[in-house]
């Protein structure tokens, strides 16, 4: 019986299928996991730890530089980044995801109580720790610019307009300016436990840079940084779904493509799986989109299976070589 989450996600495929052009058909695709991450479904958020951070801010006194720290505040930035993190994993994959720095705020604040029914959790499969870097320099001052201002006056003499002055002159001006680099960087590991032994399944180091003016909020940049966290752990511990654009081989019968202009592929399959079973010289452009057709509708095997047939007669072209390498 499929979970209400499942049944969303099968509305979400039917949606995208729609989405189409003359060219290309747009739809999403489910990717599977690494064999060796199978069985896990809880998961805990454990340490997330603000390693180094530097924020300076310079100013600039028509050539008279300073310098001056800005403070940083370490748990908020904590905070920030494991909540992003624990959103993000309940809201994209289907595990039972634990915030162990709550918890364990949990059991202390309530361990004088001592609860009889006491408080249970199952045993975690997978723990995710993560380590912060946090660099700013903003700089605000004021540059030297010429600019050119412009004077003209006219007066009118009977029935005409007579320029009386025309004039321009040149002046240096002080302009204000407020710049901001800032780089976030994050290390991650990904560790599997199991009847209380431990094994780093996955590392990988991620970072964000932005240049702005103003510089964005580190809040904003925080809850980035989770989302792109959360891809990196998703792409491997669990099915995720990918928007995926096939090019149409146009060297099928016009009513087929017409079929599938309109992303009507089911009766496009059709159409292209009688056209098959009636010929004894199967076209690689009808094998190429039926797979197309199948791969839209849910069925990736088949449709390898169809984008392998197509390249095996025809090893030169481009769309059966990149269809089967998404796939596999």
């Amino acid at each position: 019986m499929k979970t209400l989450k499942q049944r969303l996600g099968w509305y979400l495929v039917l949606f995208f299928m729609i989405s189409s052009c003359s060219t290309y058909i747009q739809f999403t695709t489910q990717k599977s996991a690494e064999p060796r991450y199978s069985g896990i479904r809880n998961v805990g958020v454990n340490t997330v730890l603000l390693m180094d951070r530097r924020s300076v801010e310079l100013q600039d006194n028509q050539g008279a530089w300073t310098a001056a720290s800005q403070p940083i505040n370490d748990r908020k930035l904590e905070t920030l980044v494991r909540k992003s993190l624990v959103s993000n994993l309940r809201k994209f994959s289907d595990y039972q995801v634990f915030d162990l720095h709550d918890i364990r705020k949990f059991q202390t604040a309530f361990q004088r109580l001592r609860p009889l029914s006491g408080e249970r959790i199952e045993e975690l499969d997978l723990i995710i720790d993560v380590q912060i870097a946090y660099d700013t320099i903003k700089q605000i001052g004021q540059s030297q610019e010429v600019m050119t201002f412009h004077q003209k006056k006219s007066v009118k003499q009977g029935q005409k307009w007579v320029t009386t002055q025309d004039s321009s002159q040149q002046r240096v001006v002080s302009v204000p300016y407020n710049h901001a680099n800032a780089d976030l960087i994050c290390y991650v590991e990904v560790i599997k436990t199991k009847n209380g032994d431990s094994k780093v399944l996955k590392s990988f180091n991620t970072m964000l840079s932005y240049q702005s003016d103003p510089m964005n909020s580190p809040e904003s940049m925080i809850n980035e940084l989770g989302v792109v966290i959360t891809s990196r752990i998703l792409k491997n511990v669990s099915k995720y779904s990918v928007l995926t654009k096939r090019k149409i081989d146009k060297r099928s019968e016009n009513e087929i493509l017409e079929l599938m202009e309109k992303a009507d592929l089911e009766s496009a399959s059709k159409r292209l799986e009688s056209s098959l079973s009636k010929s004894e010289d199967r076209k690689p452009a009808d094998l190429y989109n039926l797979g197309i057709c199948y791969e839209a509708m849910g069925d990736p095997g088949i449709a390898l299976q169809m984008y392998r047939e197509a390249h095996k007669q025809d090893e030169e072209e481009e769309l059966y070589m990149t269809a089967i390498g998404e796939i596999e």
